[in-house]
């Protein structure tokens, strides 16, 4: 029998130290996870700005409150990555997840992405230094209610560069939408 997945929201957060920079997600749901991720080369600008990776620093998985999904309001999971790139190109960057109900602090990132979006500002490339992208995740269709998973994710920047992966281990809210292991 096949396994439903859940949906999956872009949630825009705020980056850079000085600004903040609005980064638009192009809402993409956990089923269109087969394709390949986009990743978006700025090379016509002239401008360099690539060869450093972008770093994980923070990873935070919380109860995303209720959310609409074609007209009906569902328990979610926010997940938050913190990025920083010395080279700047975190103007387009893709964050991927992973997860599992195996709370042991290890995910099988081998496989394809269970979930990703794409976020991109308009910035010009180089001046995206830092960056907090998240993620909306449906709990109910795929990922059961109450139920403590790990959850693994990567930041990719604009010229296709990964950070590490970093996990974080955290209760799925309950159906009602309350926080989850309570």
């Amino acid at each position: 029998m096949g396994r439903t997945k859940p949906f999956i929201r872009g949630v825009n957060m705020r980056y850079a130290t000085l600004l903040p920079i609005l980064l638009l997600g192009c809402g993409k749901s956990a089923e269109d996870t087969s394709d390949t991720p986009t990743i978006y080369q700025w090379d016509d600008t002239g401008t360099l700005c690539e060869g450093a990776n972008p770093r994980l620093l923070v990873l935070s998985a919380e109860n995303g409150g209720l959310q609409d999904y074609e007209g009906t309001q569902w328990p979610t999971i926010l997940i938050q990555a913190e990025a920083i790139d010395d080279d700047g190109d975190l103007q387009v960057a893709t964050l991927e997840l992973w997860w599992d109900d195996e709370p042991d602090g290890v995910v099988d990132t081998d496989t394809a992405a269970a979930a990703e979006n794409i976020f991109a500002n308009n910035e010009d490339p180089c001046l995206t230094m830092e960056a907090t992208l998240g993620l909306y995740v449906q709990v109910g269709r795929g990922i059961t209610y109450g139920t403590e998973y790990d959850f693994a994710a990567r930041v990719t920047d604009s010229k296709g560069l990964q950070s590490e992966i970093k996990i974080v281990t955290e209760f799925t809210p309950n159906e009602d939408g309350s926080d989850g292991g309570s």
